[in-house]
């Protein structure tokens, strides 16, 4: 494909990235209002719930794991589409009935739906989007054209879609199983894309030119993994005579054996660019993305050991997820900046810099906040001790803020910025150098010498 029609497809997708994160946005501020507070399992015919969350209207109304949820505000639910069509007529703060059965009794209980918005949640996944649209824009407009740059935009730009892609939308009949079918074909993409990337990161080597069936490979296994964990999702949603347990076996097979294998698959073949890596330069490249790898495989395993073992992390898991997906695009951006990964040359602008970090920690203060909340459940219901205690934290939370941002800034500086440091110190001797001429010329003259100096 030409250069121009790579740039097409980028910018279209970018765009359809664009829509989708608005669409999750108003989804979100919606759904808030139609939120009970419960999650189920994997299966979307197993309606039964795996944890409540403390102090949401499913708890306040007694709801416990384990109970199966048959009816929704009076509409029977035997799959999830249903029972994700039922809860998108709920209305904040108008009571419903749930009917649920438990130890084979079956009971109904009246909820108030309606919570807080996840601000933390909400701000670090769309930090996660922003951050791999970029990286795949900045790939594809500021980088030499080649295979390397096309790699790392179009599994930057994949990724950015599969994080926009909204749970529902309300005027698209059947979204459950396009969003599944197009999680998967983006999922099996990525696989095939990330082991092709990780292979020329820092450049390619002779290991791998030696073995071209290896990029056949990884696509290979990618796009079938991918392909069949889609095809098996629609036929279990139409309910295909005898696809049911096969489409389970795939989802189970991609979640525990496919992502695993293929994040331990690509800190392999970093490991092995690294030690081929001569140059300090390449060394640190392949060395920095590895880096951001590493959480996400770490995150996957203890995920799939979770789901596996049955054991519910709580809150701060989930919360983990967009913040350990955000360190990828971090690192390219590390990669890029410090060490002209791909020999892309591009310099960002301090103040830029330093919003972002700002942003950041917002957004991690906020992270932490929503945790703590899940965690105390909500004040109201709180006892006396409970109060204390999130007050406390509270409290501490805000003193940490200004300190924390500012060392980071300091990190930032020593990092990327230390000519900033060093003009600040040679203005710092000036100022102090300065009462001890005495003379008001010879004071101009010094100023004048030093200022041209310092900033040339």
């Amino acid at each position: 494909m030409t250069r121009r029609s790579l740039t097409a497809i980028l910018i279209f997708a970018t765009l359809l990235v664009a829509v989708l994160t608005l669409i999750n946005g108003i989804n979100e501020t919606t759904k808030g209002g139609r939120l009970i507070g419960f999650s189920l399992g994997d299966d979307q015919s197993d309606l039964t719930i795996s944890s409540v969350i403390s102090g949401f209207p499913a708890d306040l109304a007694g709801l416990e794991p384990g109970a199966m949820v048959i009816s929704l505000d009076g509409t029977p639910t035997a799959t999830l589409p249903d029972i994700l069509g039922a809860a998108a007529t709920l209305i904040r703060g108008k009571p419903t009935s749930l009917t649920f059965l438990r130890k084979g009794e079956i009971k109904t209980v009246q909820v108030i739906p309606g919570a807080p918005l996840p601000w933390g949640s909400l701000l670090w996944g769309l930090l996660a989007i922003l951050g791999y649209t970029a990286v795949a824009l900045l790939a594809r407009f500021r980088a030499p054209d080649g295979l390397p740059s096309r790699l790392l935009s179009f599994f930057s730009i994949a990724v950015a879609l599969e994080l926009a892609l909204p749970l529902s939308i309300p005027w698209v009949p059947n979204w459950f199983l396009y969003r599944e079918v197009l999680f998967y074909l983006l999922t099996g993409l990525q696989l095939g894309l990330e082991l092709h990337l990780a292979s020329v990161i820092p450049k390619r080597y002779a290991w791998f030119d030696d073995r071209p069936w290896l990029t056949r490979l990884y696509y290979t296994i990618g796009l079938s993994a991918g392909g069949i964990t889609a095809l098996l999702s629609a036929a279990d949603f139409f309910e295909i005579q005898g696809t049911s347990g096969l489409a389970d076996f795939a989802h189970a097979a991609m979640n525990h054996v496919v992502l695993v294998g293929w994040g331990l698959a690509v800190v392999t073949i970093l490991i092995v660019q690294f030690r081929n890596s001569i140059t300090p330069g390449h060394r640190n490249q392949a060395l920095i993305v590895l880096s951001g790898v590493v959480p996400w495989v770490l995150y996957n395993i203890a995920e799939s050991f979770a789901r596996t073992q049955e054991i519910d992390f709580g809150a701060w898991f989930d919360l983990a997820q967009p913040i350990v997906l955000l360190l990828y695009p971090v690192v390219i951006f590390i990669a890029i900046f410090r060490y002209h990964l791909f020999d892309i040359r591009v310099a960002f602008k301090r103040s830029l810099v330093l919003a972002l970090v700002g942003i950041v920690v917002i957004a991690l203060f906020s992270a932490v906040f929503e945790a703590l909340s899940s965690r105390f459940g909500q004040i109201e219901q709180a006892g006396p001790l409970q109060v204390a205690l999130f007050a406390l934290t509270m409290l501490l939370l805000g003193l940490l803020f200004y300190p924390v941002r500012r060392f980071i800034q300091r990190v930032v500086d020593a990092r990327f910025y230390p000519e900033k440091i060093a003009q600040k110190e040679r203005l710092a001797e000036l100022a102090a150098n300065l009462p001890s001429l005495g003379n008001l010329g010879a004071i101009g003259r010094l100023v004048v010498e030093e200022v041209t100096r310092v900033f040339g």
